[in-house]
């Protein structure tokens, strides 16, 4: 196993390197789905290995379409959507705008940063969270990424932690919660507000439809 040194640790088993962002698919009809997703990728940005459930969307278009888009994009309030079933028709949001792909059958974010065109090479569906490589066939920029940003950051944490609600109890996602609103109340813009106040609603739902049932 490849291993490396870390300040004044001794070697330990090197770690994969996972990038947060979002995938678009399509199904063989051309239906969009809009899923974000940690891809394990290399450092170059020349593959990429998704780890879909079997029962998710995103798992049947690229068994059936084998193509795909990731996009790195700094957009809190689009990831919590996407995250957190928010766009029409099963939630309230807009769909957000999209373009054709260059190189795949595919739509582009256009509020990605970046995005990368991919063909899947492989799938592993022996367990029931799939192993998929993908190679990146054509990668584009649709501007700068803003940079390291505090609340940015907390939101996505806040996020993750949102689609956790039926495994965590509701005193330690609060707990999480309050430590992350302190970063968000010192470091947010209007963007990161609207996207904090969406997810604390979701996680307030979801536990109250908890609360009500028998």
């Amino acid at each position: 196993m490849p291993m490396s040194l870390n300040g004044n640790d001794r070697w330990r088993p090197a770690m994969p390197l996972i990038l947060e962002g979002i995938v678009t698919t399509c199904s063989a009809a051309g239906d969009l789905n809009i899923a974000p997703m940690g891809p394990i990728v290399d450092a170059s940005m020349t593959w990429l290995r998704l780890r879909p459930y079997q029962t998710s969307t995103t798992f049947s278009n690229l068994k059936a379409t084998r193509a795909g888009v990731f996009h790195v994009i700094d957009d809190v309030l689009l990831i919590a959507q996407a995250a957190l079933d928010g766009f029409e028709p099963h939630g309230t949001a807009s769909r957000p705008l999209t373009q054709p792909a260059i190189t795949v059958s595919g739509q582009v974010l256009t509020a990605a940063a970046r995005w990368y065109e991919f063909h899947v090479e492989s799938i592993d569906d022996s367990t029931a969270r799939s192993e998929i490589h993908c190679q990146i066939r054509h990668t584009g920029q649709l501007r700068e990424l803003f940079g390291f940003h505090r609340a940015r950051h907390a939101v996505l944490e806040a996020t993750i932690l949102a689609t956790r609600c039926h495994l965590i109890p509701e005193a330690d996602i609060r707990r999480q919660l309050a430590e992350l609103q302190v970063i968000v109340a010192k470091t947010a813009g209007t963007q990161e507000w609207a996207a904090w106040q969406y997810v604390e609603s979701y996680i307030d739902t979801q536990y109250r439809n908890q609360r009500a049932l028998p």
